[in-house]
């Protein structure tokens, strides 16, 4: 890991409002980063004060370092990169969160457009001392693909959550297009797992992070105004991509959740479940339900990559135990 670039200290000149830090993780999406960060650079966002943006180059192999550079100069010193070179988005944040500078954390992917005004709405959002993490409104742009076929837990899957214009109770996980949390409650529940995420078991990552702030007592809120867009191309949507998406989805979830069941006794289980499902999802293509079809397949799928996952954990071929901030060898 190398240290992100020294741009100075960062202050505050409105005591009200605490000082921020954009998060990015990002690998081999050069050109999806650049309409992330030309999004983020407005006038809105340039003229506040008190916030950085801090990009975590996960190791790319593209023209990443081209991008950065040139942005560099257009975020007028805000700008700071760090280089991480093992695969990992758990991995990668991890070391930004013990890098960032900021009293929140603004953690947004490397593939959405920001609002306009996205930096004064989280500064405005967290003036209130009550708030320790929430929630940001995701939008989504579908890019050239029809999403009418997609039931609603597959669009959940994409990171929509947009539930109106008023501050909410939030009781259900974060999504990590647009996770904010103040950076001391980040660090006393370790951060994220570095075996879940993308770059590892694939999923789970801001599940599993949600799961240790409820944990440990801290409530989120929904807040509609940091909001962003998240750019979904057609390949993520196909049936195939679907099915593969759940299926890893649910080998993250097996490194959390826990079956008092044999696993011989698993594995039986969900061979039948398949064949069931199987032609569960003929029959509903026949009667003109491809969503339920999906829907079904994806069931599935989940259920085998947990119980394949667990597999692995019996076989040693993989380990259960996740490694958090203060546990990894990264400094």
């Amino acid at each position: 890991m190398t240290a992100p670039n020294d741009v100075g200290p960062m202050t505050r000149t409105d005591s009200d409002r605490p000082t921020v830090t954009v998060l990015i993780a990002s690998r081999n999406r050069a050109d999806d980063l650049e309409r992330t960060l030309a999004s983020l650079c407005t006038q809105a966002n340039l003229t506040a004060d008190g916030w950085e943006l801090l990009v975590v180059d996960n190791g790319s192999t593209d023209h990443t370092p081209d991008v950065l550079s040139v942005w560099s100069a257009r975020f007028e010193g805000r700008l700071r990169i760090l280089s991480v070179s093992t695969p990992g988005k758990s991995r990668a944040l991890n070391a930004g969160l013990r890098a960032a500078r900021g009293e929140v954390l603004a953690m947004t992917d490397d593939d959405v457009i920001c609002a306009p005004d996205y930096v004064p709405e989280v500064q405005a959002l967290f003036s209130d001392p009550g708030i320790h993490s929430a929630q940001g409104r995701v939008r989504i742009d579908w890019i050239g693909g029809d999403p009418d076929r997609l039931d609603q837990l597959s669009v959940r899957l994409m990171s929509l959550r947009d539930f109106g214009d008023e501050i909410l109770p939030w009781n259900d996980n974060l999504t990590g297009c647009n996770m904010l949390v103040r950076k001391s409650v980040a660090l006393e529940v370790g951060g994220f797992a570095e075996e879940l995420g993308p770059g590892a078991s694939g999923f789970a990552d801001d599940s599993e992070f949600s799961i240790r702030l409820r944990d440990a007592g801290y409530q989120a809120v929904y807040a509609p105004g940091p909001s962003v867009r998240h750019q979904v191309p057609a390949g993520r949507i196909s049936r195939r991509s679907l099915r593969d998406r759940f299926t890893r989805l649910g080998s993250s979830y097996a490194y959390y959740t826990h079956s008092n069941s044999p696993i011989w006794r698993q594995v039986a289980s969900v061979t039948k479940d398949f064949i069931i499902g199987e032609l569960q999802a003929s029959w509903h293509r026949l009667r003109g339900r491809p969503d339920q079809a999906l829907r079904r397949q994806c069931e599935t799928s989940q259920r085998w990559g947990i119980v394949r996952e667990r597999l692995r954990f019996r076989l040693g071929r993989t380990h259960r135990r996740l490694t958090y901030i203060g546990d990894s060898e990264e400094p």
